[in-house]
């Protein structure tokens, strides 16, 4: 006598498994999508960071003011200093200010690194002591009258931001905010 074996999914069996497929989607979607916010605020915080403390190390490494500059566009052949008031989120520009003045001169001035603009609906925001640059003085402290405040924001506010602040001593350090205390995003 010979069995026949049926391999394969009822029709029903199929709809129950796409169903709790689905389900489980639907859960996982925004958790993702969180996950990729809060990276996003995370890289541009850090990448700011790191040219902040690329400037004092190398303001103290050459013996010369080392400057960062908000600019509007950070790949242009001659990149310059400008942009929109208190907004670095088209990105920056470090350099080491040889010619004495506050903007970067291509031809006295040395390029050190750019900053590339804030993605994904970042905003990079200066209060007004480092609205347009902040300068290093050579000791590694800034030159600046006061604390300098970068915040990192997206459209969910301060719960998820972050703050670098740079005190004259020129050690910058990073606020998060949480749900709990959140930053006051500039």
């Amino acid at each position: 006598m010979s069995q026949v074996c049926a391999r394969g999914f009822t029709l029903s069996e199929m709809l129950i498994t796409l169903a709790v497929a689905a389900v489980l989607l639907s859960a996982a979607v925004p958790s993702v999508s969180v996950f990729l916010q809060n990276n996003r605020i995370k890289s541009h915080t850090y990448a700011l960071l790191n040219d902040i403390t690329l400037a004092r190390g190398e303001t103290v490494r050459q013996g010369a003011p080392v400057f960062l500059c908000r600019t509007a566009n950070p790949t242009a052949a001659a990149p310059v200093c400008g942009g929109t008031n208190l907004t670095w989120t088209s990105g920056w520009l470090v350099y080491v200010n040889i010619g004495g003045d506050f903007d970067f001169q291509p031809l006295s001035d040395t390029l050190l690194k750019t900053g590339a603009s804030a993605s994904g609906g970042v905003a990079i925001k200066s209060d007004s002591t480092a609205n347009r640059w902040l300068e290093y003085a050579r000791t590694g402290a800034t030159s600046e009258t006061g604390t300098a405040n970068y915040t990192v924001c997206d459209s969910r506010g301060g719960a998820y931001g972050r703050r670098i602040s740079v005190p004259i001593n020129g050690r910058p350090i990073i606020t998060a905010g949480s749900p709990s205390s959140p930053i006051t995003c500039l």
